[in-house]
């Protein structure tokens, strides 16, 4: 069970950082990267 408990926390910590980092990512891009970014993300239909 303490296994499953640490990958758990693992895992938690891991999306964490993903969020933190999608989340912060137009603070470093420009408007056109930005337009790209959500395009390869599926965010936009063109």
């Amino acid at each position: 069970m303490a296994l499953l408990s640490e990958i758990a926390t693992v895992r938690g910590d891991r999306r964490f950082v993903y969020l933190a980092t999608h989340l912060g990512t137009p603070e470093i891009l420009t408007p056109g990267q930005i337009k790209t970014y959500n395009r390869l993300r599926g965010y936009t239909t063109y």
